[in-house]
């Protein structure tokens, strides 16, 4: 008999995008590390979005520090032919936060 205290979370058990909101901002901020974005940011949102491509994913903002402007983008882990374990991670920018509803 199982019961609801202490019992663990199934790894497996992620939501429909694949990962995780807290991973969707570190996989975000990633992305701008790559790019060479470097300005620094008070804090971060997250919102279950559905992608420009029709999936599952997160909408993640970046809230600037000072008169800079909030960087926004969804993040999600999609299927590609051809890969070793058949997923990415996929990033596409949302400019100027234009699908962010608050």
């Amino acid at each position: 008999m199982a019961t609801g205290a202490g019992c663990k979370k199934n790894q497996y058990d992620l939501p429909p995008s694949l990962i995780e909101g807290d991973q969707a901002v570190a996989l975000f901020r990633r992305e701008l590390e790559w790019r060479a974005i470097t300005r620094p940011f008070a804090g971060s949102e997250r919102v279950e979005a559905q992608t420009p491509g029709g999936k599952e994913g997160w909408l993640v903002r970046l809230v600037a520090d000072g008169d800079a402007a909030d960087l926004c983008g969804y993040v999600w882990r999609d299927e590609e032919p051809g890969r070793a374990d058949g997923t990415v991670i996929r990033v596409r920018f949302d400019a100027g936060c234009r699908h962010w509803r608050a």
